[in-house]
């Protein structure tokens, strides 16, 4: 079982910097279990949007059962490659949605992050602390031609959070006021 980092290319549009509004809060566990989804790249680029032949794709009908169908046909072969190396990596492959096109990976964080070139850090913007990755992901060469995108290195980021947070406290407030007007049951055997 290999665990060198392969030769990698970067990942275009994956560049993340620092999230706003958040101090660094330290180093994620290296060894702690983290799932990423990688998503596999369409076979043929996608026609220009609002094109004729978009429109003309967008008239065809396809019901669920013949994009399963499809999709099986033109990612199997991508999916069982990318699955191979990932086996072949230490990386354990927790499911494969052909249809979805995209794949489950698990591993060690430092594993992961070895081998798509991620830095994540732990970040606290006040209120909670998150997960977050920072700079390019670099994928590597035996894969890349089949990868669009590999998502998952981080937990959360601190332009949601306000709103999380927000969210949280009405439901927590929701609870107790329901909480504080709902009659009482016991559940004491009568005396």
């Amino acid at each position: 079982m290999s665990r060198a980092r392969p030769q990698a290319i970067e990942l275009a549009g994956s560049a993340r910097g620092t999230p706003e509004r958040a101090a660094e809060a330290g180093e994620i566990d290296p060894d702690a279990p983290l799932a990423v989804t990688l998503y596999f790249r369409r076979r043929t680029p996608a026609p220009p949007p609002g094109s004729a032949e978009d429109l003309e794709r967008l008239m065809r009908p396809m019901t669920r059962h013949a994009l399963d169908r499809q999709r099986a046909r033109t990612h199997a072969r991508a999916a069982a490659r990318i699955a191979a190396f990932a086996r072949a990596h230490g990386i354990a492959v927790r499911d494969i949605d052909l249809t979805g096109r995209r794949m489950v990976l698990e591993a060690p964080a430092r594993l992961l992050m070895t081998m798509f070139g991620a830095t994540v850090r732990l970040y606290h913007d006040g209120t909670l602390t998150f997960r977050a990755r920072t700079g390019v992901l670099h994928i590597p060469r035996e894969i890349a031609p089949w990868t669009r995108a590999v998502v998952g290195f981080d937990h959360g980021t601190s332009a949601a959070t306000p709103l999380w947070a927000a969210l949280i406290a009405m439901a927590n407030a929701s609870a107790a006021r329901l909480s504080a007007s709902s009659p009482r049951i016991s559940t004491a055997p009568p005396r």
